[in-house]
């Protein structure tokens, strides 16, 4: 896919280098996609012989990317071709066994190439429709040496009731692990969306359904049951045209009126920011606190670094390197660093609108722990369910990410000095949504 990729892009720049006559026609940039809402088929149930797996509908955490674009235009209709790479987890599954169960929330790193057409039926107004190949990769984990363990433990036990329970939980893990299996690797998804362009930034509103379904049928003892989810989700894609440059990027020289209004903007030359905000999702909680500075170099071109602290808790986290959120607890700290350009794609006296791509390195550090299967016990002669909590070596979390990051934001200022506003912010991981105030000088 990457090959296809860069001699898709390098011919792209081959052909707006040696043919000016046509480079007003084509432009190319950063896209991010960040989700706003998924929906998911319910209803579907698989009875397995040693349980149950159906489909739910529980969250809705759609997922975030980056990428690349790029289009060709004609006054009423163009073709865009999007490359994203991110995460997402839009598959949802309850499993249960005699020992209890719940529902899972596998996730994937997923790659997408979208092929896009639309009509202008206004100057600034885009309608679009195209199709989306993603390639997915979940996140699983291997429960093949919980399973031997579990059943050697029940193979040797001369108990009956403790034998069964022995069984029992290692049919929980082998439900685990069949509907992993059951994720579908390649996808094909429909997408249509309207958008409008302001200068060189692009937005578009996108409903994406998918034409095939994320789970078909499980197998079990070389014998397959039915069963289906399928998932759409709405996103908001960001973009800038870096090409054609002097169009997109540079303020027009030859419009009077403009540059007069542009001479009458102060030009201040740094900004420092304080902003708080959530994760973009229901599961857990994401608490996110960030300074940041920026250096501008021309009025609407400059650099910009940042620190930013993000305190996390939730009960449905995913053990490490495991797909499912398996009803324990995640508990971190995190402590990122930012550093990147940052650009105004509008840029009047009280209104911009600016948009940062940067390299994100974060050192995280806390615990997450995995919950094992509900047990039934008695407690003052009354019948208790519990679920245990697991505690092991790998529950700590202590360690350095890289990851890329674009945001997007909208400043007001009642001042020149004075700015203030909403932003969002997109990672591979996850998107998240807060509220900044600047102060310039």
């Amino acid at each position: 896919m990457y090959s296809r990729l860069h001699c898709f892009l390098s011919g792209l720049l081959c052909l707006l280098l040696i043919t000016p006559s046509m480079a007003q026609e084509w432009s190319f940039g950063p896209k991010a996609y960040l989700g706003l809402s998924r929906t998911l088929t319910v209803g579907d149930n698989a009875v397995l012989p040693i349980g149950a797996i159906s489909t739910v509908a529980d969250g809705d955490q759609a997922g975030s990317g980056l990428g690349v674009f790029a289009r060709y235009d004609r006054p009423r209709w163009y073709a865009e071709f999007n490359a994203i790479r991110g995460g997402s987890s839009f598959a949802n599954l309850s499993v249960i066994s005699s020992m209890g169960g719940g529902p899972i929330y596998p996730r994937t790193r997923r790659n997408d190439l979208r092929l896009i057409a639309g009509y202008k039926p206004l100057p600034w107004l885009r309608l679009s429709a195209g199709v989306v190949g993603g390639v997915n990769k979940w996140e699983q984990r291997d429960y093949t040496a919980d399973i031997n363990r579990l059943e050697a433990q029940a193979q040797a036990e001369q108990n009956q009731s403790v034998r069964e329970y022995w069984q029992g939980q290692a049919n929980q893990y082998r439900l685990n692990t069949i509907a992993s299996a059951s994720l579908k690797r390649n996808l094909l998804e429909a997408q249509v969306g309207i958008g409008t362009d302001i200068g060189g930034f692009t937005l578009d509103l996108t409903y994406n359904p998918g034409l095939s379904p994320s789970v078909d049928g499980v197998d079990y003892q070389r014998r397959t049951y039915a069963i289906q989810q399928r998932y759409a989700f709405w996103s908001l894609g960001v973009g800038y045209k870096l090409f054609p440059l002097k169009s997109h990027l540079l303020a027009p020289r030859k419009n009077k009126a403009y540059a007069r209004i542009q001479r009458d903007i102060p030009f201040i030359r740094n900004e420092f920011s304080v902003g708080v905000g959530i994760l973009l999702e229901d599961i857990g909680s994401e608490f996110i606190y960030e300074n940041r500075y920026t250096r501008y170099v021309r009025p609407r071109l400059g650099w910009t670094v940042g620190l930013t602290y993000m305190r996390g808790l939730s009960g449905f986290e995913p053990v490490p390197s495991s797909a499912f959120r398996t009803g324990g607890f995640s508990a971190t700290n995190t402590v990122s660093l930012l550093a990147g350009a940052r650009v105004l794609p509008v840029y009047s006296r009280q209104h911009r609108i600016g948009l940062t791509v940067s390299a994100q390195l974060s050192y995280v550090g806390g615990g997450v722990s995995s919950g094992g299967s509900y047990r039934t016990v008695i407690v003052n002669g009354q019948t208790t369910a519990i679920r245990p909590v697991n505690l092991t070596a790998s529950s700590r979390q202590d360690g350095f990410e890289a990851a890329p990051q674009a945001s997007l934001d909208y400043q007001f200022l009642p001042t020149d000095r004075l700015a203030i506003g909403p932003w969002l912010r997109a990672t591979p991981n996850f998107g998240s949504f807060g509220l900044q105030a600047g102060y310039r000088f």
